[in-house]
């Protein structure tokens, strides 16, 4: 979305939208988060969905790591883990490494 003129309507943000033309709200969809908002975070930390599944985005347009296993610093928690090592399944959800 573009907030074209300043019309207060919407800031510049990523969004997405589903085939109905709702905008979904906590929810990856290919590959990409979009969050309580609609927006898509540039952000890098952890989010959680409408399911309660955790994912850590890397700060690019909501883009979620996947298939990997990497250290979560507390200040990129955001309240929602502990810090430590986690993994990401090929969906992206992340859960405490062993």
């Amino acid at each position: 979305l573009v907030n074209v003129n300043n019309s207060g309507l919407a800031k510049n943000r990523r969004c997405y939208f589903d085939e109905n033309g709702h905008m979904v709200y906590n929810t990856v969809v290919n590959g990409a988060f979009y969050g309580a908002t609609g927006e898509a975070p540039d952000y890098a930390g952890v989010v959680q969905d409408n399911e309660g599944n955790l994912y850590y985005v890397g700060g690019i347009h909501g883009a979620v790591r996947k298939s990997a296993t990497f250290t979560i610093g507390a200040s990129k928690t955001n309240g929602l883990c502990a810090a430590g090592k986690y993994t990401a399944d090929q969906s992206g959800v992340i859960t405490p490494a062993a």
